[in-house]
């Protein structure tokens, strides 16, 4: 199950995400639903990104060192991506939010949260050139055995309650990618309870 909500500036970026999406559910049918590129960490994700802007046709830079400006001084740091698409360039901060319920409500409140954290990280970039600068969080949320059966219920009531948060902030985008081969991509803990995780969802915002 794959969704795109884009709209306002990020209008352009569909495509690319879209591809995104595509490369997600082509490596978990590689891997026959044992291994997801969203199961390891932020660079993990942050670089299927980046092999969708240069499949889409766009050019990308990652982890390249920068200057930014933290507590009224410069400093040199790292920026996690600058790329270049149909004549726009674009600097994105990303974090990898930890493990959350698909079935909480409270996962979109500590998404939110995480989202305002790589906002804030965008706009201690500095630059000469003129660039959008874009938040973005990764999360593969996950469900425990019992509510694995209802899974597309699940999907369904997240994508509702994501869209009712951010409906009237044209600022936000986002996109699902549940590939229908990584479902039953698990692990078990110490208690042999099995966490599901069967898809990866990406939430971004222009500043």
């Amino acid at each position: 199950m794959n969704y795109i909500f884009c709209q306002g500036k990020a209008k352009v970026l569909k495509s690319i995400i879209g591809m995104w999406q595509k490369i997600n559910n082509k490596y978990c049918v590689r891997n026959k639903g044992i291994d997801a590129l969203y199961w390891y960490n932020e660079r993990a994700s942050l670089s299927t990104l980046v092999g969708a802007i240069w499949k889409s046709g766009g050019t990308a830079l990652e982890e390249f060192s920068s200057q930014k400006m933290s507590h009224k001084r410069k400093k040199t740091g790292r920026t996690d991506l600058w790329f270049e698409w149909q004549g726009g360039k674009y600097l994105i901060e990303s974090k990898q939010a930890p493990p959350l319920a698909l079935s909480s409500p409270r996962a979109l409140k500590s998404i939110n949260n995480i989202l305002d954290e790589a906002c804030s990280d965008a706009k201690k970039f500095l630059s000469k050139e003129h660039l959008e600068r874009i938040g973005l969080v990764f999360v593969s949320p996950y469900l425990r055995q019992p509510r694995m059966k209802k899974l597309d219920n699940h999907i369904k009531d997240f994508k509702t309650n994501l869209e009712q948060m951010h409906r009237s902030d044209k600022s936000i985008f986002y996109a699902c990618s549940f590939p229908n081969s990584a479902r039953d991509l698990k692990y078990r803990d110490k208690d042999r309870c099995y966490y599901y995780h069967p898809g990866v969802v990406l939430i971004g915002k222009f500043i």
